[in-house]
Order: C-alpha cells, then sequence, then structure tokens
C-alpha cells in the first residue's frame, strides 16, 4: 500500500512507522524484586540505624565544621564510627555526646593534650557529667600525681595537697593457715589469678580475658585459674561471659559476684596473683587491699600504682593486651615462694606507707598547716 499514513501505536520517522518494543515477560517482577532487595539491604545497613548520622548531620547538629570534627578525630578525642564502605561512614548519638564535651571544653580553654589526658582517665558520656565533676573538683584532695595535673589543668586554683586513700593493714593481712582454702573448695587446687572489682567496660575485662587465653593457648597457664569477683554493672557481665566462652575459657574463669567482709578477705588470701587491668582508676582501693595481703599485683598506667615497679611488688604495665599477658607470665611462672617474696615488699610497702595511722598523722598535720597558714605538707607541684 502506499500513499497513505497508517497511524499506529508507535512514532513515525521519515515515513517509517517504529513500533515500541515488547518489555520482557515478568520484567516488571524483576524490577519489584530488585527494588525490594534494595530496600532489605538499606534496612541491613548498621548505619541506618536508631540515632545514626552522616558527617554533615554530626556537624549541623554540634555546631561545629566538619573540618574541626575530623580533627578532634585525628587527635583521639572521638571514639571511631561505624564504616559500612570505605568511603562510608556513620556517626552515633554516643559519638555526638563525646563531641559536645570537646568542644565545651575547648570553650573553656583547656589544650588537646589536657583534653586527651582527662578524657582517657574519666570517659565522661555526657556534658553534664563534666560539669558535675568540675564542681566536686574545687573541693576536691588529690589522690595522685596525676589527679594534681589534671585538676592543675582545669584551673583549680592551687597549692593542692596530696594525700592518698589508706588502707586497714591490720584487717587485710596474710593467711598462715589453710581456711582461705576451706572457706572456698570449689577452687580446689587451682593456683588462682584474682580480679576484683566492678564487672564494668573501663575496668579492662576485654584486656585480661584475651590475655589470659593467650597463656592458656600457649599452655603456661597450666594449673591456672581466672577469678572475676565483683558485682554486675550495668549488664556488662554478660559481655564478659561471652568473652570467656569466644576464648574457650569456661572450665578455667569462676565468677563470684559481690563481695563484703570476711568472705572478700579470704579470696584475697586465697589468691596468688592479683590483677586489675583497668584502663582509668582514680585511686584503685583494691591494689592497696591485695597488697596488704601480700600479694603481687598486675596493673595499668591507667592507675596511680606505677610505685609497683619502682617497689618490686609487681608489675604496672601499659593497658594493651600483650603487656598484661607478659606481666602475667612472669609472675605465674615463679615459684610460690618467690611470689610470695614480691608479694611480702607490697605488704611492708603498705604498712608503711597506707595504714590508717600513717594517713591519719598525715591528715592532722595537713589541717594543723592550714589553721597555722603555713606551707602544707605532701605538696605535689610538678613544676619543680
Amino acid at each position: 500500500m502506499t500513499g497513505r499514513l497508517i497511524s499506529v501505536a508507535g512514532t513515525v520517522t521519515r515515513g517509517r512507522c517504529v513500533l515500541p518494543r515488547r518489555r520482557k515477560a515478568g520484567a516488571g517482577k524483576e524490577r519489584a524484586a530488585e527494588l525490594e532487595a534494595k530496600e532489605a539491604a538499606r534496612k541491613d545497613d548498621p548505619g541506618e540505624g536508631k540515632g545514626a548520622m552522616r558527617m554533615r548531620q554530626v556537624a549541623n547538629q554540634s555546631g561545629l565544621s566538619v573540618s574541626t570534627i575530623k580533627f578532634y578525630m585525628s587527635k583521639g578525642l572521638l571514639p571511631a564510627p561505624r564504616k559500612v564502605k570505605p568511603n562510608v561512614a556513620y556517626y552515633d548519638e554516643d559519638f555526638l555526646r563525646r563531641l559536645l564535651i570537646v568542644k565545651t571544653m575547648r570553650e573553656e580553654g583547656l589544650s588537646i593534650a589536657s583534653i586527651k589526658s582527662i578524657l582517657e582517665k574519666y570517659p565522661f558520656r555526657k556534658v553534664s557529667e563534666w560539669e558535675q565533676f568540675k564542681s566536686n573538683a574545687r573541693d576536691k584532695e588529690a589522690y595522685q600525681r596525676e589527679e594534681a595535673e589534671n585538676l592543675e589543668r582545669m584551673g583549680i586554683p592551687s597549692p593542692i595537697a596530696m594525700n592518698p586513700h589508706g588502707v586497714d593493714a591490720d584487717y587485710y593481712r596474710p593467711a598462715h593457715d589453710l581456711s582461705p582454702f576451706q572457706q572456698w573448695p570449689e577452687l580446689g587446687q587451682w593456683r588462682v589469678a584474682l580480679f576484683l572489682s566492678r564487672l564494668s567496660r573501663e575496668k579492662g575485662l576485654d584486656l585480661l580475658i584475651p590475655a589470659f587465653a593467650d597463656l592458656a593457648r600457649e599452655g603456661f597457664a597450666h594449673g591456672w585459674a581466672l577469678v572475676l569477683a565483683g558485682p554486675d554493672d550495668r549488664g556488662y557481665e554478660s559481655v564478659v561471659r561471652k568473652m570467656v566462652s569466644e576464648h574457650r575459657l569456661n572450665d578455667r574463669v569462676f565468677f563470684t559476684g559481690m563481695l563484703q567482709g570476711a568472705r572478700k578477705l579470704s579470696l584475697y588470701q586465697r589468691a596468688d596473683v592479683f590483677v586489675l587491668p583497668s584502663y582509668s582508676e582514680n585511686f584503685g582501693l583494691v591494689v592497696a587491699e591485695a597488697m596488704a595481703c601480700g600479694k603481687p599485683v598486675v596493673t595499668t598506667t591507667g592507675t596511680p600504682w606505677s610505685i609497683l615497679n619502682k617497689i618490686h611488688a609487681g608489675h604496672c604495665v601499659k593497658p594493651e593486651r600483650h603487656a598484661i599477658a607478659h606481666a602475667l607470665r612472669h609472675l605465674m611462672g615463679l615459684s610460690a615462694t618467690d611470689r610470695a617474696a614480691i608479694g611480702q615488699k607490697g605488704r611492708i610497702y603498705a604498712l608503711k606507707k597506707l595504714s590508717w595511722e600513717v594517713k591519719g598523722r598525715q591528715l592532722q598535720e595537713l589541717f594543723q598547716a592550714i589553721v597555722k597558714q603555713e606551707p602544707l605538707p605532701h605538696l605535689y607541684d610538678h613544676r619543680k
């Protein structure tokens, strides 16, 4: 047929009729399935959880520039984000709260180094905790050299007098009979590495348990058990139990729960080594109690117990897995007699420096100096 144009559902191009392509059978279903898969992937994205934000959102909510936030991250002041792809990261509400604390501290004139030092020791979770801490610190007596430095960084007026906590060295003492073994029959003949404190994140159990597992895999912890004595803190005990299970330590890790009085004392006496692997401690009274009981101690530089290295009463090491394992390896590898000798050095220190008799006398001298407006005794001035 010529000379006539027949109209059909198509497009006329230069006298030709181009019909639309037929949609492949089932294409609509395939497209729907594709969209459904993308939506499921979006929901499974860990960054899409409640409170997850991208960097621009964090900047808007904090009132800080992206470059400033990245600078604080580079200085180790902020936690790492959750990365879902090499160039895609999400930030949660904990990140934002920490950022606001850092912002407040910077506005108050604290240096980056001071902020890092303070937050490593006191992991505040919100600005109000930092404000409360400052309020308390104005009337605070420094327990340790690092504490005095932190107070000065915060602008707390000097002089700052130090009078560390004391311990009842008459009550906390070594046992000279088998009564501790009799009071803890469930421990049998295990030699005991004892942790006694709250089961909480800042106590470094995520370092201690893997470190002990390393020793067990090496065959070095043969005959040794790890006893975790203390109350659960905000549900963290379940995390600790999971770590124990993952490291296959269920047969040699014991949980006792909260201990007090004679039961607590008997466990100190039953232990062979005491360990407190905390990331941060203001004082760490349990270290003083363990020393008074004549036990060699392993703790970290996050505590004020560097004196352990000086008096050879144990080890104060970095809060790192391999450092804790190395310290435990040394003490666990000694004979019972050699461990007792190390523990005795701690006992002597506790009697001479930490007993309540000594602490009371020092406190009396401090108050007398204040009343008489004389130079304060036991004064720490880091500038000298």
